[in-house]
């Protein structure tokens, strides 16, 4: 928003330009017909003007790559959600006037920010419900998948669960910052991030975060890994079954890199029992 904003108060004619965008989810990748190409800052935009419900006007605006995408992101001057009465799930009609076409565009995926006298209450619909449905199931099933796949690859590679979790996780959200899924890098909280402190940094951020992830289930799993082998020698010198106790409920490893859930001390007893 920092860098294309003095230029949608230029197109737009604006003398206080609303500071939000209204994004809209259309059932297929929307190209931006004809668009006019801008540089802004160190990056490339694209412009389209857009009629939403032939009642309100806006720029569509649009940072490629890609250059299609099902997200249609609308900044104008003036607040749109309350003034066009939009709640979540509603259709609307738009037309990109570069081609003069319409295109049916489904669910406004970030409302503006209202004032606190606007109404917010969501409507409900057989179809959003199912459609939320669907979603959540979707969902689970990632969620299920993945972890399944966390416990086959940690008991195939003799890993600890909760390192590998960690690990994994790290990697899946550095690739969703690095590839940039619409459903991910459009995400009203990523929008948010974005607009405050720009695509670039909202990036950087991402990967640091991402980084410490791995980071904390690489350093747990390097930890655990050490201190596996040293109650694997000490059960090996071990004299007598005294011996052997000792080294199994006295020894281990302690401060081991968590997260809230994950316990911070193991016994030999445990690092061994998988291994």
């Amino acid at each position: 928003m920092i860098k294309i904003g003095s230029f949608l108060t230029r197109a737009l004619g604006c003398q206080n330009l609303f500071q939000g965008s209204l994004n809209f989810h259309a059932a297929a990748p929307v190209t931006l017909p004809e668009p006019a190409r801008v540089r802004c800052g160190d990056e490339d935009w694209l412009f389209v003007p857009v009629i939403i419900e032939a009642a309100a006007v806006g720029l569509a605006a649009r940072r490629p790559p890609p250059e299609s995408t099902v997200i249609v992101e609308v900044f104008a001057c003036d607040q749109l959600a309350p003034k066009l009465g939009l709640q979540y799930f509603d259709e609307v009609g738009i037309r990109l006037l570069s081609e003069a076409r319409s295109v049916r565009q489904p669910r406004p995926m970030l409302r503006d920010h209202p004032p606190p006298d606007v109404d917010t209450t969501l409507s409900i619909s057989p179809r959003g419900l199912v459609g939320a449905l669907m979603v959540g199931i979707l969902i689970f099933a990632a969620i299920v998948a993945f972890c399944f796949l966390v416990y086959m690859v940690s008991s195939r590679f003799h890993l600890e669960f909760d390192a590998t979790f960690w690990t994994g996780a790290g990697l899946v959200l550095l690739s969703f910052t690095l590839i940039r899924p619409w459903w991910f890098w459009y995400h009203p909280k990523a929008l948010f991030v974005r607009s405050l402190i720009t695509d670039t940094g909202a990036t950087l951020l991402y990967v640091a975060l991402t980084g410490s992830i791995i980071v904390t289930g690489v350093r747990r799993q390097v930890a655990i890994t050490r201190a596996r082998h040293a109650c694997a020698q000490g059960l090996a010198s071990a004299k007598n079954v005294h011996e052997r106790l000792r080294v199994l409920y006295g020894h281990g490893v302690d401060s081991l890199p968590r997260s809230e859930d994950e316990p911070r001390s193991l016994s030999c007893e445990r690092l061994l029992e998988h291994d």
